[in-house]
């Protein structure tokens, strides 16, 4: 998963910290956190040190598993980055015989303008735009949108992201398209997200999509 160091606003009732949870779809404003591990003022060490004092006072939940769990994903994309250097910016990135698209057309501008007809992937793009924050689930939707339903090569998406995340991480961001393309580390081919189910499962009244639309009127 793209590491997304974010937490809900919802307040946790088992401790006195507000809930990490990896599938909300808006970025809250803790996410900008995120930017401390890209320009290196915060490490996944003292992150990590930070997780455990925590359980050992409050006891593990639901959201420390999944905090420890995008920390163990920062690390491995950043040592695959050291092992294979250039190689993961290549078209068919670590597999030699692995087959992702490579055109790019219309559809890429459609893409990142925000303006493709799907609401979810167009509203998250826009935030993107906006704000220059997306969040942990919509990176993935927007990423296998653009592979897997538009064909269009993953790696002029990885350099979108690259130019508009304000917590862009090399390692990470690039890591994560070759993995949602299926040129990554994994052994399966790639990783489909389909935007219309992850509509119905995470954003089911359109509140999400609604809202950034009322952002955008307000801008």
């Amino acid at each position: 998963a793209f590491l997304s160091l974010s937490t809900t606003s919802m307040p946790d009732t088992t401790s006195p910290i507000t809930v990490y949870w990896p599938f909300r779809l808006e970025p809250s404003a803790n996410m900008k956190k995120n930017c401390e591990f890209a320009v290196s003022t915060l490490s996944p060490r003292r992150a990590m040190a930070e997780l455990r004092r925590h359980e050992s006072q409050f006891g593990r939940n639901d959201s420390t598993y999944w905090l420890w769990v995008e920390l163990l994903w920062r690390e491995f994309f950043r040592w695959t980055l050291v092992r294979h250097g250039s190689a993961l910016f290549r078209a068919g990135g670590l597999k030699a015989t692995a087959r992702a698209p490579q055109q790019v057309d219309e559809r890429f501008q459609q893409w990142r303008q925000g303006r493709t007809g799907m609401p979810l992937v167009d509203a998250c793009m826009r935030e993107l735009a906006a704000t220059g924050f997306m969040s942990n689930r919509g990176r993935q939707v927007v990423a296998s949108y653009l592979v897997n339903d538009l064909q269009q090569d993953w790696r002029h998406g990885a350099a979108w992201f690259e130019e508009h995340l304000l917590d862009y991480d090399p390692a990470s961001n690039w890591g994560n398209w070759a993995y949602l393309a299926g040129v990554g580390s994994d052994p399966r081919h790639g990783r489909l997200f389909n935007a219309l189910r992850q509509a119905r499962q995470y954003d089911p009244d359109a509140a999400y999509v609604a809202l950034v639309d009322a952002r955008r009127g307000l801008s």
